[in-house]
């Protein structure tokens, strides 16, 4: 609706409320952000000091470690079984009387042999998955460490955004505050200026309608006597 006294329109003010607004969420975008940079900032710091230690831990799953380890125990089982097969097959029927030769010393001794050979892969085997897991965390820690480092860069990045952004609607807002303020200024003093200038039209009417033969005042006169019934001898 228009004003004839003038003042700011509905739209500038929605307009200065929604600049106000935006400040407002861009400044706790800009507080999300920083906090979010200082934790990872933390986390790559504490990160730097594992690795630099040589303390970043296992790389694998527990459930990829266990997998491993009973692959290894598991093959490691069937070469000891075929190797046995084996020398069993090689001694049978060399015992005396017809019997198995499996039972000789010899054959003892080859299949103490075959059992201990297993044994020892089987436990090297563990000792290089047990390393090769502890490599994988190294991995893993310094792949982590240059994810943070980029992540931390962009909240930075984030929050400088934000940040910009903040300062401008702040400032789109003050403009428009003031703007709206300075209508509101001009508009009280146009409806003051009208009513003085109305107090003075009417009051030079009435002084002017007294000294010009009294039409003015014997217009009241008549009004008023009229209205009390005694033929308008209101006021002599």
């Amino acid at each position: 609706m228009c004003n004839m006294f003038g003042g700011p329109t509905a739209g500038e003010e929605a307009l200065s409320g929604q600049s106000t607004n935006l400040a407002a969420t861009l400044g706790a975008r800009y507080n999300q952000d920083y906090a979010n940079q200082q934790q990872g900032l933390a986390r790559l710091n504490s990160l730097v000091k594992e690795i630099s230690s040589g303390k970043t831990g296992p790389g694998f799953s527990a459930a990829e470690d266990n997998a491993f380890k009973t692959n290894i125990i598991n093959q490691g089982a069937a070469a000891a079984r075929s190797a046995t097969q084996a020398t069993a097959d090689k001694f049978a029927g060399e015992g005396s009387g017809g019997g198995s030769g499996y039972n000789t010393g010899a054959a003892k001794q080859d299949a103490a042999k075959i059992f201990s050979g297993a044994s020892n892969q089987t436990a090297n085997s563990l000792v290089a998955e047990n390393a090769a897991n502890y490599d994988q965390g190294r991995k893993n820690a310094i792949q982590t460490e240059s994810a943070l480092q980029t992540i931390q860069g962009d909240f930075g990045s984030s929050a400088k955004a934000d940040l910009s952004g903040e300062e401008t609607q702040n400032q789109l807002a003050y403009k428009q505050q003031s703007d709206i303020q300075a209508q509101e200024v001009a508009r009280s003093q146009a409806i003051a200026g009208t009513i003085e200038k109305g107090i003075g039209t009417v009051a030079g009417a009435a002084f002017g309608g007294a000294g010009a033969g009294g039409g003015f005042m014997d217009t009241l006169k008549g009004a008023a006597g009229g209205a009390m019934g005694d033929g308008g001898m209101f006021l002599s």
